[in-house]
């Protein structure tokens, strides 16, 4: 039976995108302070990305309507687990400035907002994440839906989290780092009662990840970072790359199968116009 014209979503919304609208009319740039390059948030970035953030290229493909959308909810959702901490543990700081250094060039180091939870076992770094589905499984090791879904060994956080929360933690003296997940749409009651989910594991995740294993990867991270500074002061735009499960990939958004992070960049299209290694520096500081 064919739809009935009245199933069809109109292609004119009177209401439902109004608040849409009126959040990507806002400006949601988000400016380093106390003169850094580089954020906590930008750990394992792509690394053109991150010199074209440095050098202040304006962003050639900002954010969209549906971005917003869903960093709008997210922040929401920050919001609201950092109020329901606060209350069990009082005295935890939420969203207090640290900053850990680079050597090279021209930067202070890198910056970041740290959310420190004072509990029992002493202060900790806490990074709160809302993920969609697929991250979500593959941390938990959750593989499948309906009847065919089945337990498989976990993921863990993504590396990049880790990292982000062990800048957080160097910055702050902390040596236990805290990831929470929280999933944007919870695993279906069935699949839960069959597999033994409780029902807070249906939508959420926890790890606590011990100095041992976030160190090597910050510092790692912060040697990166180093490099990439220097490269900043000098006007040279690195190869892109990727940080995926295998490590570090070269990425371009020209090839035939971009890697999906290419398709949400803000530099994307100022990527496409220039060759790696070209000094994009006004002729007058780069002939000084």
């Amino acid at each position: 039976m064919s739809p009935a014209s009245w199933q069809y979503p109109v292609n004119e919304m009177v209401l439902t995108d109004v608040w849409s609208r009126q959040l990507a009319d806002e400006d949601h740039s988000k400016p380093t302070a106390c003169g850094t390059k580089f954020r906590y948030s930008a750990a394992l970035n792509c690394s053109r990305k991150l010199v074209f953030d440095a050098l202040g290229v304006p962003e050639s493909d900002p954010i969209d309507p549906a971005g917003v959308h869903v960093t709008t909810i997210g922040t929401w959702l920050h919001t609201q687990m950092q109020d329901a901490v606060a209350k069990k543990y009082p005295g935890s700081q939420f969203e207090i400035k640290s900053q850990v250094g680079v050597t090279s060039g021209s930067s202070d180091g890198v910056i970041g907002e740290s959310v420190i939870v004072h509990w029992d076992g002493g202060d900790i770094s806490w990074e709160i994440k809302s993920v969609s589905n697929y991250p979500f499984h593959k941390a938990i090791g959750l593989q499948g839906m309906g009847y065919k879904a089945k337990r498989v060994s976990p993921a863990g956080p993504d590396i990049k989290h880790v990292v982000q929360a062990g800048l957080n933690a160097l910055g702050n003296g902390c040596d236990t780092v805290v990831i929470s997940y929280i999933a944007k749409e919870a695993i279906s009651k069935p699949v839960a009662e069959r597999i033994g989910f409780s029902m807070y594991e249906r939508f959420c995740a926890e790890w606590h990840v011990g100095k041992e294993v976030w160190l090597p990867l910050v510092e790692a991270e912060v040697a990166r970072l180093d490099m990439l500074n220097g490269f900043a002061d000098l006007g040279y735009i690195p190869q892109g790359d990727a940080y995926d499960d295998d490590g570090w990939v070269e990425i371009t958004p020209t090839s035939t199968r971009p890697h999906y992070t290419c398709g949400y960049c803000s530099h994307r299209t100022t990527c496409i116009a220039y060759e790696a290694g070209i000094d994009i520096r006004p002729v007058e500081v780069a002939s000084a």
